[in-house]
């Protein structure tokens, strides 16, 4: 049955692929791409997890990929809402029209000064953070052992352990919001021709971020910033050209080094985030990409017990939230899944999206909620693909928020982050809110601060 699964996968990838005009990082296209990717793992492993998939599972998977399919196909026909700031563009002096440039993306320029000042609060807050870890843990001698307890003391396994100081937690979210932006600024002035040396600078929060997230025992977050550095090169690419880059063999043979790369240094980070697996890189990343195959079918044949909370699984972040808010203790809960084996080996707890929508709501909570899925994303990307105008500035919000969110799709073999992601609403506020002041220091001539103006 698992291959029945592979093959029906592959068919749904062409379909997907070749139906949005051959892009490779259209929505329905990376969602299936990763079950793909996932369920080849689960092959890898059929011997040592004694794989024998169940016909539910298999029509599950595929019935899922088809609804986010049909999704992204009613996105892609709806239409496009005008922007009424750009509606007069003759009296209107902060929007232009970039199909009446020579390159459809215009130079970001920012102040070194601001960006100093970021870089230093970054910096602050990794040095903040690693004194932190070792505060902790008493600072043992290997930092293995180190890392492990702290992620099973401080990290997220216990609301009662969770106690980090909140100028830290602030500066951490300040760190998040200077990531993305400037990862973002870095990836459009490439694309413009603008390639001076000094811009490899504008990567440093980034890589800032990233060295914060593994001291925090996670590298979560760090495959979601990845994937958002994926679509700002692609996006950005593609506005360059005017969204008529077709996907090339040279093309796909460095997406499949890069993939492949990212994929050893995830494995190879294992001990630095307090993971002491022995097992190789290729048992490694096979158990997490390809467990939510064979999990979500032990999963479908023996469900857990249904929640007394409504959307505990798919809406924790804003079933948290209302926890907090309202005092209500039992909303207040760390959204671990249980760990399940498979033939005598721990398989771990990764699922996959659709588990998430069926544990809450069932086959109709799958069904309203994949196809939304595929809506929200197409429509927005397609919202990106169609704007004719973006601020003299050369900032593009709209780019910014969906590279933001939409990392979630690299994620949907494993895990449904896009609810969670969506109705996390204070920290979500606070981090556009500072990039918006990290916007307006850098590029504008707000607070005082000189900045070079954009030659148009």
């Amino acid at each position: 049955m698992i291959y029945m699964l592979f093959v029906g996968i592959f068919l749904l990838l062409s379909i997907s692929f070749y139906s949005f005009k051959e892009d490779v990082l259209a929505p329905s296209v990376i969602v299936c791409f990763m079950w793909l990717f996932s369920t080849l793992c689960a092959v890898y492993n059929i011997d040592n997890w004694k794989i024998d998939l169940h016909i539910n599972t298999v029509a599950t998977i595929l019935y899922g990929l088809i609804l986010f399919i049909f999704g992204e196909k009613i996105g892609r026909l709806l239409p496009i809402l005008k922007n009424k700031n750009t509606n007069n563009k003759n009296t209107n002096n902060k929007y232009i029209n970039i199909y009446n440039q020579e390159r459809n993306i215009l130079v970001i320029n920012i102040s070194l000064t601001v960006f100093v000042v970021i870089i230093a609060i970054g910096a602050i807050t990794v040095i903040w953070q690693y004194k932190w870890v070792l505060n902790q843990t008493g600072g043992l001698s290997n930092w293995t052992d180190t890392m492990e307890k702290y992620r099973m003391e401080n990290s997220s396994w216990s609301l009662d352990k969770i106690a980090k100081p909140s100028l830290l937690a602030n500066f951490e979210t300040i760190l998040k919001s200077s990531a993305f932006f400037m990862t973002y600024v870095f990836f459009n002035n490439i694309q413009t021709g603008k390639k001076n040396g000094y811009q490899l600078f504008y990567l440093i929060p980034g890589i800032l971020y990233c060295i914060d997230k593994i001291l925090n025992a996670g590298r979560g977050d760090v495959l979601m910033y990845l994937g958002a550095v994926i679509f700002a090169v692609y996006i950005c690419a593609q506005k360059r050209h005017r969204w008529r880059i077709k996907v090339s063999h040279k093309f796909v043979k460095y997406l499949t080094v890069v993939f492949f790369i990212l994929l050893f240094l995830f494995s190879s980070s294992r001990t630095i985030v307090g993971r002491k697996s022995e097992s190789s890189t290729i048992e490694y990343i096979t158990m997490y990409a390809g467990g939510s195959v064979q999990l979500f079918d032990m999963y479908l044949q023996k469900p857990e017990p249904s929640s007394t909370i409504w959307g505990k699984e798919t809406f924790q972040t804003l079933v948290n939230y209302l926890g907090r808010k309202f005092g209500k203790v039992e909303w207040q809960y760390i959204p671990h899944l249980e760990f399940r084996y498979s033939n005598g080996v721990n398989v771990g707890n990764v699922y996959g999206a659709f588990r998430y929508y069926i544990y809450d709501f069932g086959y109709i909570g799958l069904t309203v909620l994949t196809v939304l899925d595929g809506i929200i994303y197409s429509y927005a990307y397609k919202y990106i693909r169609k704007e004719k105008y973006i601020p003299k500035d050369g900032v593009d919000w709209k780019v910014l928020i969906y590279m933001y969110f939409a990392s979630a799709l690299f994620m949907f073999s494993i895990a449904d982050y896009t609810y969670a992601m969506i109705f996390n609403i204070i920290p979500n506020f606070k981090v556009f809110i500072i990039m918006w002041i990290i916007k307006r220091l850098l590029v504008n001539r707000s607070f005082g601060v000189s900045v070079k103006g954009i030659d148009i």
